[in-house]
């Protein structure tokens, strides 16, 4: 339909105004549509951002940039879950999403357009879950929460952890107090050693002081 409209178009373009003239007019619908679709999707893809609550989570442990990122240039700590423990029909594996890496951004426009103009429930989560291949290293997955504009964010009780893991270069006294910390709850504790033939890490469990 954009087609013959946009040959219409360029055809009375050119009868009244000449070819060189019809020629700029080329393909003027489909253009001005393809605009306003990715201003729509940007401002839709803004409100979603505001509406939406993720909590984040990766299954990689080893992976450097992961703790220059998200760990405090290693000088953090990672809590790690075992949500492969719960129950299938739990909410919080029900809503646990493996990010999708793509090289094209999720076009909310598009997607609705495809539905016949009929809102998809899901939209939020399919926006949500989409990032570009450079992070695909993270191997995230994330729980996605569509609660509104105006909430300011919820709180969900996570599994009892498995393990708390330090970064290799917390400092003595966060590391004790970390330390002391889990071993109260009775978690066991890991720290993140440099692999001495790579530029690995692993994870080595951090022994009992009797």
């Amino acid at each position: 339909m954009i087609g013959a409209l946009d040959a219409s178009f360029t055809a009375q373009v050119e009868k009244d105004a000449g070819p060189a003239t019809a020629k700029k007019s080329k393909d003027f619908f489909r253009t001005f549509l393809n605009q306003q679709s990715a201003r729509m999707s940007d401002r839709f893809s803004e409100f979603m951002q505001r509406a939406t609550k993720i909590a984040c989570f990766c299954e990689a442990e080893d992976v450097p940039l992961l703790w220059a990122h998200y760990g405090d240039q290693h000088r953090g700590f990672c809590v790690e879950y075992p949500f492969e423990h719960l129950p299938r029909d739990d909410f919080r594996v029900h809503w646990l999403l493996p990010v999708v890496y793509s090289t094209e951004r999720f076009n909310l426009i598009k997607m609705i357009l495809r539905l016949g103009g009929k809102m998809n429930p899901f939209l939020p989560w399919l926006v949500a879950i989409h990032k570009s291949p450079d992070w695909a290293y993270e191997r995230e997955w994330r729980i996605v929460a569509a609660v509104g504009d105006d909430s300011p964010g919820i709180e969900w009780t996570m599994p009892t952890p498995s393990r708390v893991i330090l970064g290799h270069r917390m400092t003595p006294e966060n590391r004790a107090t970390l330390i002391e910390t889990a071993r109260e709850q009775g978690f066991p504790v890991f720290e993140m050693v440099p692999s001495s033939d790579g530029f690995k890490l692993d994870a080595r469990m951090v022994p009992e002081v009797t």
